[in-house]
C-alpha cells in the first residue's frame, strides 16, 4: 500500500496528467490507495492489541513463560509499533505536499488527507511499558501510581527531537524506564481484578500551569536574568480541564540560587482544594487552616499523619501568601501541554 501510494503520487504529479479528467482520476487513485493503506495501518494496530491481551494472559498464567521469552514477545510488539510509525512518516511528505499545493474541494477527501495519519500509538505504549514493568518484576503488584514530591533538587536535560523519532525513542525507552503518567499505576493489572485489558486515549498526560506575576512582570524579569532568589509561583494541575471546587491542585514554587550560595535551587510545592484558593490568596485562609483541614482529610482516608511534613508545608503556604502579597501577583500566564 506504500508503493501505491507513492505510485499514484507520481502520476498526480506528472503535469501532463494532472489537469482535467487524468488529474481528477489520478487524486482519485491517490485517495483510495490512502484508505487502503490506512485500514491495513489499523488491522495491524488491531493485532498488536491482541499481542498485548495475549502478553498479559501469558504474565499470568499458573505457569508464565521464561522471562527472555517474554521479553522477546514485549520486543516484538515494539517493532511493530515502530514499523506502523516508519510507515506513516514514510508517506507523511506526500500528504502534506498534496494538500500543499493542490485546491481540494471535496470535503471528504481533505478530511481523509488530514485524519489519515492519525493512528494514534499512543495507546499501545501504556501496556507495552506497564508489561516491561511486570516481566521485570514477575508480575509482582502493581504501584500506586506516581505523584510528583513536594519538594526536589531540579536538574533537567533537554534534547530536540525529529517527530519521526518521537516514537522509536520512546520505545528504546520503555524497556529501561516506564512511562510516567501521573496517578497511573504501573504494571499490567491482573486479570482477576481486570478482566479486560483497558487501553488508555493517549500516553500523554496533560498538564495546565498557570503563572503569577504582576504589571511589571518582576517575577519574568527575576528568572530570565536569574538572579539570586529569583522565583517562580504557579497553579498546576494534571489536566486540560478546568479543576471543580473540590479537587485539589498544586501551588508550586521554584527558587533559584546562585552558585556561592550553596545551596541547591529547588522546586516545592503542596496541594490544596480550589475552593480554598481565593481565601488562601487573600490571606483569609491561614497557614493554621491548611493544617487543620489536612489533618481532617488524612483521618477520614485513613492516612497516618507526618506532622514534620505538613509543618514545612505550612511553612511553605505562608511564604508563597506573603511573596504574592508583597508583590501584587495575579494570574498572568496559563500554558497546556502533555
Amino acid at each position: 500500500w506504500v508503493q501505491a501510494v507513492e505510485d499514484s503520487w507520481r502520476i498526480l504529479g506528472n503535469e501532463s496528467a494532472a489537469s482535467g479528467e487524468k488529474g481528477d482520476a489520478a487524486l482519485k487513485s491517490v485517495v483510495g490507495a490512502l484508505k487502503g493503506l490506512r485500514k491495513q495501518l489499523l488491522k495491524k494496530k488491531s493485532r498488536l492489541e491482541a499481542k498485548l491481551i495475549s502478553l498479559r494472559a501469558d504474565v499470568y498464567s499458573a505457569s508464565p513463560p521464561k522471562k527472555e521469552k517474554l521479553l522477546r514477545i514485549a520486543q516484538d510488539i515494539a517493532e511493530g509499533i515502530s514499523d506502523i510509525n516508519s510507515c506513516v512518516f514514510t508517506i507523511a511528505p506526500i500528504v502534506d505536499t498534496i494538500l500543499e499545493d493542490r485546491v481540494i474541494s471535496n470535503v471528504t477527501t481533505s478530511s481523509l488527507f488530514e485524519s489519515y495519519l492519525q493512528v494514534d500509538l499512543g495507546t499501545l505504549l501504556v501496556p507495552l511499558s506497564d508489561a516491561y514493568v511486570s516481566i521485570a518484576k514477575s508480575k509482582s503488584k502493581r504501584n500506586d501510581g506516581w505523584t510528583a514530591p513536594e519538594m526536589f533538587v531540579r536538574s533537567t536535560q533537554k534534547y530536540w527531537v525529529k517527530a519521526s523519532d518521537v516514537i522509536p525513542l520512546k520505545l528504546a525507552l520503555l524497556e529501561h524506564i516506564p512511562l510516567l503518567i501521573y496517578g497511573h499505576p504501573q504494571g499490567l493489572p491482573d486479570i482477576a481484578t481486570e478482566p479486560k485489558l483497558k487501553f488508555m486515549d493517549t500516553d500523554e498526560t496533560p498538564i495546565t500551569s498557570v503563572y503569577l506575576d504582576n504589571n511589571k512582570k518582576e517575577m519574568y524579569h527575576q528568572r530570565i536574568h536569574m538572579k539570586e532568589g529569583a522565583t517562580l509561583i504557579r497553579y498546576r494541575w494534571y489536566s486540560d480541564k478546568d479543576p471543580a471546587d473540590a479537587d485539589e491542585i498544586f501551588v508550586e514554587r521554584k527558587l533559584h540560587h546562585e552558585p556561592w550560595v550553596m545551596e541547591p535551587s529547588v522546586k516545592e510545592r503542596f496541594p490544596i482544594k480550589v475552593a480554598n484558593l481565593n481565601g488562601f490568596v487573600k490571606k483569609t485562609y491561614s497557614a493554621m487552616d491548611y493544617i487543620h483541614d489536612s489533618e481532617a482529610i488524612a483521618k477520614a482516608k485513613g492516612r497516618k499523619i507526618n506532622h514534620e511534613k505538613l509543618h514545612a508545608q505550612a511553612r511553605l503556604v505562608s511564604a508563597v501568601q506573603n511573596r504574592i502579597s508583597t508583590y501584587d501577583l495575579q494570574p498572568s500566564v496559563r500554558t497546556i501541554y502533555s
